[in-house]
């Protein structure tokens, strides 16, 4: 794969009236950018197909600069949609929703994301598993939503420590992101079931997760990953500014993880 990315082949859908008024269009290849945006909607994202809707919420807490900087941008750049996040009261969200037959076929047809409910069918496509580039871009955008990345204390108070986890109601999936990640050399904890009983409902609730132990990983990850939520970004500067007499983590995030200094 060159720079620019895969070309696309044997897909034609008619853009309805509604998508060309918008003058939406499809992109001419398989992107890096592509793959991060299916890696994004495959975490927070929907695709409801008889609507040929298409929902990508967050937290409005801390989500609301990553939703109107990258995602919004992704849309434009990919496809010419022009969007504006909003916040959802009702669901106490922010982010995005829209209705286009282009884009939602194209996704769910060409790319292979899942629609409707979709912790049944997750997976990564295979269109991203054979290209390492793509692949990468693609776990990039799962990071940016599904993966926790906190900075644990030390005994003395201070935010020392990484602590980076994975999170799914998807059995099948978390299975095949933990494969992935030890074949990029990564060395995660064994997937274990969490429950939670909601306390008025008494209903109970299933997820699936890993962990990532920092002293074996947390530089591969930044070697590897490119993520891109803001969120992410400032506590990797808070770690490394804990960490800037340490000359060897230092050159290692200069050489790998720019955004990181």
């Amino acid at each position: 794969m060159d720079e620019k990315g895969i070309g696309l082949r044997n897909f034609d859908i008619k853009a309805s009236v509604h998508d060309k008024k918008r003058g939406i269009h499809l992109p001419n290849r398989i992107t890096s950018d592509l793959a991060y945006l299916c890696g994004v909607l495959a975490g927070d994202g929907c695709i409801i197909k008889k609507e040929y809707r298409i929902i990508c919420v967050g937290n409005p807490r801390d989500e609301i600069e990553f939703y109107d900087f990258i995602i919004s941008s992704l849309f434009k750049k990919i496809f010419n949609l022009d969007i504006k996040p909003q916040v959802f009261k009702y669901a106490g969200t922010y982010g995005i929703r829209f209705s286009s037959k282009l884009i939602a076929l194209f996704l769910i047809e060409y790319i292979g994301l899942p629609h409707g409910k979709k912790y049944n069918k997750l997976c990564v496509p295979s269109l991203f598993k054979n290209d390492k580039k793509l692949f990468i871009s693609y776990l990039s955008g799962l990071f940016d939503t599904d993966f926790g990345f906190t900075l644990k204390k030390d005994y003395f108070g201070i935010k020392r420590y990484p602590a980076v986890c994975f999170t799914t109601k998807s059995k099948k999936f978390c299975f095949e992101i933990y494969t992935s990640f030890r074949k990029l050399g990564m060395n995660p904890n064994k997937v274990y079931k969490c429950s939670y009983v909601h306390k008025k409902t008494n209903k109970e609730y299933f997820w699936y997760r890993f962990d990532l132990p920092w002293k074996t990983n947390f530089l591969l990850l930044n070697k590897i990953l490119r993520y891109r939520h803001p969120k992410h970004i400032k506590k990797l500067k808070e770690w490394t500014k804990i960490n800037k007499g340490n000359l060897e983590i230092i050159k290692f995030l200069r050489e790998n993880c720019p955004q990181a200094v």
